[in-house]
């Protein structure tokens, strides 16, 4: 036993070992079976601008079951990244069902801003890493054509006739409550019985000070919790942060610093000329346009029906096939007359040169590869990790310059090692100092171009990366994919993907 020891860490010590530890193929490895997205659309204005948010999820998820050929009933998780709609999680759930997805299977979103795709393949490869779950489906999806926080209005008419069980998603939780007792049999005495006990050992736990507070642990690696404030529903952040929280950290007040202006810090405080900026977004919409007209979305985008109100009130069927963001013959010295969107903060940003605001969803299909053998399905990829770094929120822009080589030291592994690097742009700022400070080979970064050519649907962004930096890999035959975004608040987040079909 010692002797194997030995020869593994003699085996991890040698040179080449971690990037081959990463590319070697064990039956638990978490694996990608099917990775695709919807187009991207002009937010407000583009193919997508009179869709629903549940409609857009639920025809990605009817094109993720159709070509997975994966019997829908093996599926158990289903995690979407969201921002701007605080009742996502109703709207995937009934999404997922009204997919032909069974209510067996879970449905959840999450929400890091920007990474919050990414985020939910994290959390589906570590639930199936730790056997909660077998096969799960992650993904994002952004409307950025009507944010908002409402359920007021009833689900997509396509989602209520589709399934009684996504229908039944509206129903409130009392109503749910009244569905039990009555299905069930439930006698009101039992439920006050119950209800009564409840308070009883409240009430005991209270004076016995079982709930005071006890000495503090060992220093935490992580925290986790929960907190809801159900006196102030809403999804707004209109009115200040609490003054106490304001008072107490200036990193804390520049939470509330809008995108625009952390753009303009990160331009200011790192000397980063317009003239630099405008170029970087001229190469980022060429490049979309010569992968556009070359195909090579097309092997990623799946085609997605709806219906458009056009300006006369003519409601018109249509197939979205192609990103719409992409300006063909997009030049640095046109981009060089595109006045400043905040002036108020600085010169340097532009609607030219920061990403589009834009909707579409993104998904795929995890499981371990011992799971995808047994099941016949094609492996697409391997998802090796991800990590998470934070940084001061006045300048998040740069929070890949930290996260990614915090990834590498986690798998032992160097810049030079990696084929294609998926960075969001989610301004030329940001894009441009995290290119010059880790010295990213530009030929290797956004090979297809980027959020300011393709759009920057928030909750979807994460998953698209990965879904677009997978079919790159493939169209060149390379290995080795990198993905970072920054995060909003001053947050970044990195992940490391393997290619396996070369």
């Amino acid at each position: 036993m010692a002797v194997e020891r030995i020869g593994s860490i003699i085996k991890h010590l040698a040179p080449g070992s971690a990037i081959n530890q990463i590319q070697s193929k064990n039956p638990d490895d978490i694996v990608i079976t099917l990775a695709v997205r919807t187009p991207l659309t002009k937010a407000r204005k583009g193919g997508f601008k009179d869709t629903s948010l549940e409609y857009m999820i639920y025809a990605l998820l009817k094109q993720v079951r159709e070509r997975s050929n994966l019997d829908p009933a093996l599926v158990e998780d289903v995690c979407f990244g969201n921002v701007s709609d605080g009742k996502a999680a109703y709207k995937l759930r009934a999404a997922a069902l009204a997919a032909g997805f069974p209510n067996t299977a879970g449905a959840s979103t999450v929400n890091r801003f920007c990474s919050s795709g990414l985020k939910a393949i994290a959390d589906i490869a570590h639930a199936i890493s730790n056997n909660s779950i077998e096969i799960g489906i992650a993904g994002g999806a952004e409307l950025m054509s009507a944010p908002g926080d409402r359920l007021e209005q009833p689900f997509d008419e396509t989602i209520l006739k589709a399934s009684q069980d996504a229908a039944d998603c509206m129903q409130p939780m009392g109503w749910t409550s009244e569905n039990v007792g009555r299905d069930f049999n439930i006698p009101r005495e039992e439920l006050d019985k119950y209800a009564a006990e409840s308070f009883q050992r409240a009430e005991k736990a209270q004076k016995a000070g079982w709930f005071d507070p006890r000495p503090p642990p060992p220093p935490p690696i992580g925290i986790a919790g929960g907190a809801e404030l159900m006196s102030a529903p809403g999804d707004r952040l209109e009115q200040p942060f609490d003054e106490t929280i304001l008072k107490a950290s200036q990193d804390a007040a520049d939470c509330m610093q809008p995108m625009g202006w952390t753009s303009e810090n990160v331009g200011r405080d790192f000397n980063i000329p317009r003239e630099e900026l405008d170029k970087y977004a001229a190469e980022s919409f060429q490049r979309a346009e010569k992968a556009q007209k070359a195909g090579w979305f097309d092997d990623e985008i799946v085609p997605i029906s709806t219906k458009v109100k056009g300006p006369d009130g003519e409601v018109k069927e249509v197939t979205l096939t192609k990103d719409e963001g992409i300006r063909p013959g997009t030049t640095a010295e046109g981009l060089g007359k595109v006045r400043a969107a905040f002036p108020q903060w600085g010169p340097l940003t532009t609607g030219g040169n920061a990403s589009q605001v834009t909707d579409g969803a993104s998904a795929v299909i995890l499981m371990k590869r011992s799971t995808a053998v047994k099941l016949g399905q094609p492996i697409l990829g391997k998802y090796v990790g991800s990590t998470i770094a934070g940084l001061a929120p006045r300048i998040m822009g740069i929070g890949p310059s930290i996260a990614i080589p915090k990834l590498l030291t986690i798998h032992n592994i160097a810049l030079a090692d990696i084929d294609v690097v998926e960075l969001n742009e989610a301004f030329a700022t940001m894009a441009v100092y995290c290119r010059d400070k880790l010295s990213l080979d530009w030929t290797k970064m956004n090979p297809r171009g980027g959020a300011i050519a393709l759009g920057h649907p928030l909750g979807t962004t994460g998953a698209r990366q990965v879904v677009t930096g997978l079919s790159e890999l493939r169209r060149q035959k390379k290995k080795i994919l990198l993905t970072s975004m920054c995060i909003g608040t001053g947050q970044g987040m990195a992940g490391l993907f393997v290619n396996e079909v070369v």
